[in-house]
């Protein structure tokens, strides 16, 4: 278990040293979220992590304000490293996700570059 938590941490190293920004204000009632943001890196530019602290499944809509991340038009988005899937990010540079945990669970979303 160790050895896979490193090789993740190393895997993503770029992204989980870089800046913090709070997605919600955590209350323990909900789901709770902070995004990594870093526009100089070249692909994995945000990375998001969201967390259940309750006793119950829970499934929420998550706005995450990506203005931070250099994105500007579209980005892949890959949710707990499934499989990445291409949106458009919203004018005020936000994307909303529909995130189910289970309870105190937690998850991770990164968002990258699309190549073009």
């Amino acid at each position: 278990m160790v050895k896979e938590k490193v090789a993740w941490f190393k895997e993503h190293r770029g992204i989980l040293t870089s800046d913090i920004v709070h997605v919600k204000r955590p209350t323990g009632q909900a789901l709770d979220a902070f995004l990594h943001v870093n526009p100089k890196l070249p692909t994995e530019k945000a990375m998001a992590m969201v967390f259940n602290p309750t006793t119950d499944d829970l499934k929420e809509n998550i706005t995450l304000p990506l203005y931070y991340s250099g994105f500007t038009n579209d980005v892949l988005v890959s949710v707990g490293g499934a499989m990445a899937t291409k949106s458009t990010l919203e004018r005020d540079y936000s994307l909303t996700l529909e995130i189910s945990l289970a309870p105190k669970s937690t998850t991770w979303v990164s968002l990258s570059t699309v190549a073009y």
